[in-house]
Protein backbone atom coordinates (compact mmCIF):
# COMPACT_ATOMS: atom_id res chain seq x y z
CA UNK A 1 0.00 0.00 0.00
CA UNK A 2 1.19 3.74 -1.09
CA UNK A 3 1.59 5.89 1.83
CA UNK A 4 3.23 8.44 -0.04
CA UNK A 5 1.89 12.15 0.86
CA UNK A 6 0.90 13.86 -2.66
CA UNK A 7 0.25 17.30 -0.78
CA UNK A 8 4.13 17.39 -0.14
CA UNK A 9 4.74 16.63 -3.65
CA UNK A 10 2.68 19.21 -4.93
CA UNK A 11 4.35 21.74 -2.22
CA UNK A 12 7.71 20.86 -3.32
CA UNK A 13 6.73 21.56 -6.89
CA UNK A 14 5.68 24.91 -6.06
CA UNK A 15 8.65 25.60 -4.43
CA UNK A 16 10.52 24.66 -7.46
CA UNK A 17 8.40 27.10 -9.95
CA UNK A 18 8.92 30.01 -6.97
CA UNK A 19 12.60 29.09 -6.84
CA UNK A 20 12.76 29.28 -10.65
CA UNK A 21 10.89 32.37 -11.34
CA UNK A 22 12.43 34.27 -8.40
CA UNK A 23 15.61 33.83 -10.52
CA UNK A 24 14.11 34.70 -13.71
CA UNK A 25 12.53 37.79 -12.26
CA UNK A 26 16.41 38.90 -10.64
CA UNK A 27 17.51 37.98 -13.86
CA UNK A 28 14.89 40.92 -15.09
CA UNK A 29 15.71 43.37 -12.48
CA UNK A 30 12.37 43.54 -11.10
CA UNK A 31 11.71 43.92 -7.58
CA UNK A 32 9.18 41.54 -7.41
CA UNK A 33 12.07 38.31 -7.08
CA UNK A 34 12.53 39.40 -2.90
CA UNK A 35 8.76 38.31 -2.13
CA UNK A 36 8.52 35.35 -4.40
CA UNK A 37 12.09 34.34 -2.80
CA UNK A 38 10.46 31.50 -0.79
CA UNK A 39 11.00 28.45 -2.62
CA UNK A 40 14.62 27.88 -0.69
CA UNK A 41 12.99 27.99 2.63
CA UNK A 42 9.22 26.46 1.68
CA UNK A 43 11.67 23.89 0.52
CA UNK A 44 13.76 23.87 4.26
CA UNK A 45 10.43 23.57 6.03
CA UNK A 46 9.67 20.71 3.79
CA UNK A 47 12.42 18.63 4.82
CA UNK A 48 12.35 19.05 8.50
CA UNK A 49 8.76 18.57 8.56
CA UNK A 50 9.90 15.56 6.58
CA UNK A 51 12.17 14.50 8.57
CA UNK A 52 10.21 14.94 11.93
CA UNK A 53 8.07 11.79 10.44
CA UNK A 54 10.78 9.43 10.28
CA UNK A 55 13.29 7.66 12.86
CA UNK A 56 16.59 7.58 12.04
CA UNK A 57 17.59 4.68 13.72
CA UNK A 58 21.21 3.98 11.50
CA UNK A 59 22.68 6.99 11.79
CA UNK A 60 25.83 5.89 9.10
CA UNK A 61 23.16 4.44 6.53
CA UNK A 62 20.99 7.49 7.31
CA UNK A 63 24.23 10.17 5.91
CA UNK A 64 25.85 7.57 3.69
CA UNK A 65 22.27 8.21 1.53
CA UNK A 66 22.03 11.67 1.99
CA UNK A 67 25.09 11.97 0.45
CA UNK A 68 24.62 10.20 -2.39
CA UNK A 69 21.48 11.93 -2.97
CA UNK A 70 22.54 15.53 -2.29
CA UNK A 71 25.96 15.66 -2.48
CA UNK A 72 27.26 13.37 -4.84
CA UNK A 73 25.17 14.72 -7.90
CA UNK A 74 25.81 18.05 -6.96
CA UNK A 75 30.08 17.01 -7.46
CA UNK A 76 29.30 15.58 -10.83
CA UNK A 77 27.73 19.23 -11.65
CA UNK A 78 30.42 21.40 -9.90
CA UNK A 79 33.30 19.32 -12.09
CA UNK A 80 31.07 19.68 -15.38
CA UNK A 81 30.48 23.92 -14.57
CA UNK A 82 34.22 23.78 -13.53
CA UNK A 83 35.19 22.57 -16.72
CA UNK A 84 33.18 24.96 -18.80
CA UNK A 85 34.24 28.13 -16.93
CA UNK A 86 37.87 26.80 -17.82
CA UNK A 87 37.49 26.20 -21.17
CA UNK A 88 35.42 28.36 -22.55
CA UNK A 89 35.62 31.32 -19.67
CA UNK A 90 39.00 31.19 -19.36
CA UNK A 91 38.48 30.98 -15.46
CA UNK A 92 40.48 30.21 -12.67
CA UNK A 93 39.84 28.97 -9.03
CA UNK A 94 42.58 28.11 -6.09
CA UNK A 95 42.46 24.51 -5.52
CA UNK A 96 41.47 25.40 -1.71
CA UNK A 97 38.34 26.71 -3.39
CA UNK A 98 37.65 23.94 -5.27
CA UNK A 99 38.26 21.38 -2.61
CA UNK A 100 35.99 23.45 -0.78
CA UNK A 101 33.35 23.27 -2.74
CA UNK A 102 34.03 19.50 -3.84
CA UNK A 103 33.21 18.21 0.11
CA UNK A 104 30.13 20.59 -0.31
CA UNK A 105 31.25 24.06 1.62
CA UNK A 106 30.51 26.04 -1.09
CA UNK A 107 27.41 27.48 0.63
CA UNK A 108 29.90 28.56 3.19
CA UNK A 109 33.03 29.96 1.62
CA UNK A 110 31.77 31.18 -2.13
CA UNK A 111 31.36 28.63 -5.10
CA UNK A 112 32.43 29.20 -8.84
CA UNK A 113 30.52 31.96 -10.44
CA UNK A 114 28.01 29.73 -12.48
CA UNK A 115 26.81 27.85 -9.72
CA UNK A 116 26.29 30.63 -6.71
CA UNK A 117 22.68 29.76 -6.34
CA UNK A 118 23.91 26.15 -4.54
CA UNK A 119 24.67 27.54 -1.57
CA UNK A 120 21.56 25.80 -0.76
CA UNK A 121 23.31 22.29 -0.80
CA UNK A 122 25.39 23.48 2.29
CA UNK A 123 22.98 24.31 4.47
CA UNK A 124 20.89 21.74 3.80
CA UNK A 125 23.32 18.81 4.34
CA UNK A 126 24.61 20.67 7.48
CA UNK A 127 20.72 20.25 8.80
CA UNK A 128 20.59 16.38 7.83
CA UNK A 129 23.96 16.46 10.23
CA UNK A 130 21.68 17.71 12.92
CA UNK A 131 18.71 14.90 12.41
CA UNK A 132 19.92 12.43 14.96
CA UNK A 133 20.45 15.57 17.41
CA UNK A 134 16.97 17.04 17.12
CA UNK A 135 15.83 13.28 17.33
CA UNK A 136 17.51 13.06 20.83
CA UNK A 137 16.31 16.60 21.82
CA UNK A 138 12.82 15.89 21.15
CA UNK A 139 11.95 13.14 22.32
CA UNK A 140 9.81 13.32 24.97
CA UNK A 141 6.42 13.48 24.07
CA UNK A 142 5.77 16.38 26.30
CA UNK A 143 4.63 19.41 24.08
CA UNK A 144 5.59 22.06 26.36
CA UNK A 145 8.99 20.84 26.89
CA UNK A 146 9.39 20.35 23.34
CA UNK A 147 7.99 24.12 22.81
CA UNK A 148 10.96 25.34 25.25
CA UNK A 149 13.57 23.05 23.93
CA UNK A 150 12.45 24.28 20.40
CA UNK A 151 12.81 27.67 21.26
CA UNK A 152 16.05 27.52 23.27
CA UNK A 153 18.12 25.61 20.49
CA UNK A 154 17.08 28.41 17.93
CA UNK A 155 18.08 31.17 20.33
CA UNK A 156 21.33 29.78 20.93
CA UNK A 157 21.73 28.70 17.35
CA UNK A 158 21.19 32.24 16.42
CA UNK A 159 23.32 33.65 19.32
CA UNK A 160 26.33 31.75 17.88
CA UNK A 161 25.96 33.35 14.73
CA UNK A 162 25.68 37.08 16.29
CA UNK A 163 28.80 36.27 18.47
CA UNK A 164 30.31 35.23 15.41
CA UNK A 165 30.91 31.04 17.21
CA UNK A 166 30.26 30.16 13.34
CA UNK A 167 30.01 31.96 10.15
CA UNK A 168 27.36 30.69 8.43
CA UNK A 169 23.54 32.15 8.27
CA UNK A 170 21.62 30.44 11.21
CA UNK A 171 17.97 31.24 9.96
CA UNK A 172 18.23 28.57 7.55
CA UNK A 173 19.05 26.40 10.09
CA UNK A 174 16.40 27.66 12.05
CA UNK A 175 14.08 27.60 9.18
CA UNK A 176 14.69 23.74 9.15
CA UNK A 177 14.34 23.23 12.95
CA UNK A 178 10.96 24.87 12.48
CA UNK A 179 9.78 22.04 9.76
CA UNK A 180 11.06 19.50 12.23
CA UNK A 181 9.31 20.94 14.95
CA UNK A 182 5.69 21.14 13.77
CA UNK A 183 5.76 17.47 12.24
CA UNK A 184 7.33 15.93 15.24
CA UNK A 185 6.10 17.71 18.07
CA UNK A 186 2.46 18.87 17.19
CA UNK A 187 -0.10 15.74 17.71
CA UNK A 188 -3.18 17.23 18.60
CA UNK A 189 -5.20 19.60 17.16
CA UNK A 190 -4.53 22.01 20.34
CA UNK A 191 -0.81 21.68 19.41
CA UNK A 192 -1.52 22.30 15.97
CA UNK A 193 -3.35 25.66 16.80
CA UNK A 194 -0.81 26.64 19.24
CA UNK A 195 2.22 26.66 17.10
CA UNK A 196 0.80 27.85 13.99
CA UNK A 197 -0.28 30.96 16.16
CA UNK A 198 3.06 31.46 17.29
CA UNK A 199 4.06 31.00 13.45
CA UNK A 200 1.65 33.65 12.23
CA UNK A 201 2.33 36.16 15.11
CA UNK A 202 5.70 36.01 14.35
CA UNK A 203 5.19 36.73 10.54
CA UNK A 204 3.02 39.62 11.84
CA UNK A 205 5.61 41.03 13.86
CA UNK A 206 8.93 40.19 11.19
CA UNK A 207 7.07 41.25 7.78
CA UNK A 208 6.69 44.98 8.35
CA UNK A 209 9.91 45.57 9.33
CA UNK A 210 11.09 43.32 6.11
CA UNK A 211 8.59 45.37 3.76
CA UNK A 212 10.09 48.38 5.68
CA UNK A 213 13.50 47.75 4.33
CA UNK A 214 12.98 46.33 1.35
CA UNK A 215 10.65 49.22 0.15
CA UNK A 216 13.14 51.68 1.55
CA UNK A 217 10.40 53.34 3.21
CA UNK A 218 11.55 56.36 5.44
CA UNK A 219 10.59 55.50 9.27
CA UNK A 220 12.67 56.26 12.20
CA UNK A 221 13.13 52.50 13.25
CA UNK A 222 15.34 51.42 16.20
CA UNK A 223 18.58 50.74 16.32
CA UNK A 224 18.23 47.09 16.49
CA UNK A 225 16.25 47.00 13.47
CA UNK A 226 18.69 49.10 11.32
CA UNK A 227 22.17 47.40 12.77
CA UNK A 228 20.26 43.62 11.99
CA UNK A 229 18.93 44.12 8.67
CA UNK A 230 19.65 40.97 7.22
CA UNK A 231 18.34 39.20 10.05
CA UNK A 232 15.01 41.02 9.54
CA UNK A 233 14.70 40.32 5.94
CA UNK A 234 15.94 36.77 6.47
CA UNK A 235 13.65 35.89 8.98
CA UNK A 236 11.17 37.66 6.79
CA UNK A 237 11.81 34.57 4.50
CA UNK A 238 11.65 32.13 7.06
CA UNK A 239 8.14 33.36 8.52
CA UNK A 240 6.92 33.54 4.46
CA UNK A 241 7.99 29.74 3.77
CA UNK A 242 6.65 28.73 7.17
CA UNK A 243 3.21 30.37 6.67
CA UNK A 244 3.06 29.64 3.17
CA UNK A 245 3.55 25.55 3.91
CA UNK A 246 0.84 25.80 6.69
CA UNK A 247 -1.64 26.93 4.53
CA UNK A 248 -0.77 25.07 1.64
CA UNK A 249 -0.58 21.72 3.70
CA UNK A 250 -4.34 22.48 5.01
CA UNK A 251 -5.44 23.71 2.05
CA UNK A 252 -4.36 19.93 -0.09
CA UNK A 253 -4.88 17.70 2.04
CA UNK A 254 -8.70 18.76 2.21
CA UNK A 255 -8.58 17.37 -1.52
CA UNK A 256 -7.92 13.65 -2.71
CA UNK A 257 -4.65 13.84 -4.02
CA UNK A 258 -3.68 11.01 -6.14
CA UNK A 259 -0.05 10.22 -7.86
CA UNK A 260 0.25 11.51 -11.85
CA UNK A 261 3.03 12.29 -14.41
CA UNK A 262 3.72 15.72 -13.36
CA UNK A 263 4.16 15.03 -9.45
CA UNK A 264 6.39 11.71 -10.40
CA UNK A 265 8.37 13.60 -12.54
CA UNK A 266 8.81 16.64 -10.26
CA UNK A 267 9.96 14.64 -6.93
CA UNK A 268 12.40 12.53 -9.29
CA UNK A 269 14.07 15.95 -10.94
CA UNK A 270 13.25 18.82 -9.25
CA UNK A 271 16.59 18.63 -7.22
CA UNK A 272 18.00 18.34 -10.50
CA UNK A 273 16.57 20.73 -11.87
CA UNK A 274 17.44 22.86 -9.17
CA UNK A 275 21.01 22.23 -9.72
CA UNK A 276 21.49 23.08 -13.76
CA UNK A 277 18.45 25.84 -13.72
CA UNK A 278 20.38 29.21 -12.89
CA UNK A 279 23.05 28.26 -15.23
CA UNK A 280 20.69 29.42 -18.00
CA UNK A 281 19.42 32.56 -15.93
CA UNK A 282 21.76 34.59 -14.06
CA UNK A 283 25.09 33.48 -16.17
CA UNK A 284 27.20 33.46 -18.99
CA UNK A 285 25.22 31.13 -20.58
CA UNK A 286 21.64 32.86 -19.92
CA UNK A 287 19.53 31.93 -22.73
CA UNK A 288 17.03 34.88 -20.52
CA UNK A 289 17.62 37.13 -23.42
CA UNK A 290 18.53 34.90 -26.38
CA UNK A 291 15.86 36.29 -28.52
CA UNK A 292 13.56 39.28 -28.30
CA UNK A 293 10.60 37.23 -27.45
CA UNK A 294 10.52 36.69 -23.31
CA UNK A 295 8.13 34.10 -23.27
CA UNK A 296 10.36 31.95 -25.37
CA UNK A 297 13.27 33.01 -23.54
CA UNK A 298 11.84 31.36 -20.37
CA UNK A 299 10.19 28.23 -22.43
CA UNK A 300 14.36 27.56 -23.54
CA UNK A 301 14.97 27.72 -19.88
CA UNK A 302 12.79 25.39 -18.40
CA UNK A 303 13.80 23.33 -21.72
CA UNK A 304 17.07 23.15 -21.49
CA UNK A 305 16.89 23.01 -17.44
CA UNK A 306 14.81 19.90 -17.64
CA UNK A 307 16.98 18.31 -20.45
CA UNK A 308 20.26 18.83 -18.52
CA UNK A 309 18.50 17.45 -15.72
CA UNK A 310 17.71 14.12 -17.39
CA UNK A 311 20.85 13.67 -18.56
CA UNK A 312 22.71 14.64 -14.97
CA UNK A 313 20.72 12.28 -13.25
CA UNK A 314 21.25 9.55 -15.54
CA UNK A 315 25.02 10.05 -15.37
CA UNK A 316 25.30 10.09 -11.47
CA UNK A 317 22.83 6.88 -11.39
CA UNK A 318 25.50 4.94 -13.76
CA UNK A 319 28.06 6.73 -12.14
CA UNK A 320 27.01 5.59 -8.43
CA UNK A 321 26.58 1.87 -9.22
CA UNK A 322 30.09 1.79 -10.93
CA UNK A 323 31.69 3.48 -8.02
CA UNK A 324 29.29 1.21 -5.61
CA UNK A 325 30.51 -1.66 -8.04
CA UNK A 326 34.67 -0.90 -7.58
CA UNK A 327 34.39 -0.56 -3.67
CA UNK A 328 32.63 -3.60 -3.55
CA UNK A 329 35.55 -5.26 -4.98
CA UNK A 330 38.22 -2.73 -3.70
CA UNK A 331 36.58 -4.40 -0.39
CA UNK A 332 36.29 -8.27 -1.35
CA UNK A 333 40.52 -7.84 -2.62
CA UNK A 334 41.50 -6.20 0.59
CA UNK A 335 40.10 -9.10 2.60
CA UNK A 336 41.99 -11.67 0.32
CA UNK A 337 45.38 -10.17 0.82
Amino acid sequence: MNNKDYSISIIRLISMIMIISCHILQGLNNNFAFWINTGVQLFFFVSGFLYGKKKISNIKEFYKKRMEKILFPYIIVFIISLLLEFVLLKRQYSLKKIFGCIIGFGGFTGNISILSHTWFVSYILLCYILVPVLQILFKTNKFKKNFMYFLIFMFFMQLFQEYGIVNIEISWINNFIIGYFYSKCCKTIKQDKTFVFFIFISFLLIIPYAIIYQEKIPILLPNIFNLHAKFITNYGHVMLGSVLFIILYKTINKFNIKNNIILSFSDKYSYYIYLVHQIFILNSFSVLFLTKNLFINIVLIILFSIFFAFIIKKLCDILLVGLKCLCSKGIVLFKNI
